[in-house]
């Protein structure tokens, strides 16, 4: 896996196997031993940044993540053998950063990133594998390969989703239980069992507009659904116009954003109308990825334009015949390109 980093318009950028190989026909040392181009800890961010659909924002050195990021394992490792157990989960995840300094040194020389439990034993093992880029491409080893004997820190990345709660206070409660029980049967309860993806638009212009409608506790100014209840509507998911991501509930608590799919639904809502930005569907994408990760669940990605197609499934269920949308959002423009992102997930239109 090579990946181009590039600063901007009129920069040629460089791949990741080009910061440690010498120069042209050998007339000088390897590149990273006079610190230029790019070194092990600029390839990961600029990776990770590639797959949030985000550029680097600066140079990064192997010094400076262990000093920002905040600590979540430390050990020593030689030769595949732990000087502690670490579990999976608990403290470590996937994604999680791993530097390690060497025996004799002052500072932190090498970062990767962890994939995951590579050999589905629950403890971070030696097999367990990681992304990172040494004289060699980025590239995906065990952790006993060699890299990283020494003193290890596991470091936590900052989650590009923020939280931004909106009010879920007794009104919203009682609504939402009431509404359940009214289009679901008694006993539904409002928990969500997450099976689809559904993207909207919010038809407003600005992320704060759309936070303060979803706010609301109780439907307001909403004659074409009003019927349906007095639960206002929201989504799990806000996204704005540069891509910002923000959690506005757990995924697992039922939101009113789609007729007859909201017990099994995640709402992911972005700010605009028939103007979706790239960093929308970039954001987008991301977001399906991760749900995807977490809720294994899931099997469907729709647009709310398309939620109708779904009845008559075991995912439909809603008891007033009556009760029904047509919705334009997003737009099959927008789907098209998300799903071209995460066609590899083989996600259900």
């Amino acid at each position: 896996m090579r990946v181009s980093v590039r600063g901007g318009p009129g920069f040629l950028g460089h791949l990741s196997s080009f910061f440690n190989v010498p120069g042209l026909f050998g007339s000088v040392p390897l590149q990273s031993n006079n610190y230029l181009g790019s070194d092990c800890a600029d390839t990961l961010v600029a990776a990770r940044g590639k797959w949030l659909g985000r550029e680097s924002d600066r140079n990064y050195n192997v010094a400076a993540l262990v000093t920002e990021l905040p600590r979540v394992a430390e050990f020593d490792l030689a030769g595949g053998t732990f000087s502690k157990r670490v579990e999976w989960g608990r403290p470590v995840l996937p994604g999680d950063f791993v530097a390690v300094r060497y025996k004799g040194a002052r500072s932190y020389q090498h970062v990767g990133a962890l994939t995951g439990d590579t050999d589905g034993d629950g403890v971070l093992s030696g097999e367990d594998t990681t992304y990172q880029a040494g004289p060699w491409p980025l590239a995906e080893t065990p952790l006993n390969a060699g890299p990283f004997d020494g003193h290890v820190v596991v470091l936590r990345p900052s989650s590009p989703i923020k939280e931004k709660p909106i009010a879920f206070g007794e009104k919203r409660r009682k609504a939402s239980a009431d509404y359940s029980e009214r289009h679901y049967g008694t006993g539904a309860g409002t928990t969500v069992t997450p099976r689809v993806v559904v993207l909207h638009w919010t038809n407003t212009a600005t992320l704060k507009a759309a936070f303060n409608a979803f706010d609301k506790e109780e439907l307001e100014g909403r004659p074409d659904i009003a019927a349906g209840g007095t639960l206002n509507v929201s989504a799990h998911f806000l996204v704005d116009r540069d891509g910002t991501i923000h959690r506005l509930m757990p995924e697992t608590r039922m939101a009113r954003h789609v007729i007859g799919l909201n017990l099994v639904a995640v709402g992911i809502e972005n700010v605009g109308a028939d103007n979706l930005t790239e960093d929308q569907v970039r954001a987008n994408a991301w977001l399906v990825r991760d749900l995807k990760e977490r809720y294994p669940t899931i099997t469907h990605l729709i647009g709310h334009h398309e939620h109708q197609r779904l009845e008559g499934t075991p995912l439909w269920t809603e008891r007033e015949a009556g009760y029904r949308t047509v919705k334009p959002d997003p737009g099959p423009g927008f789907m098209k390109k998300v799903r071209g992102l995460v066609a590899d997930l083989g996600l259900v239109p």
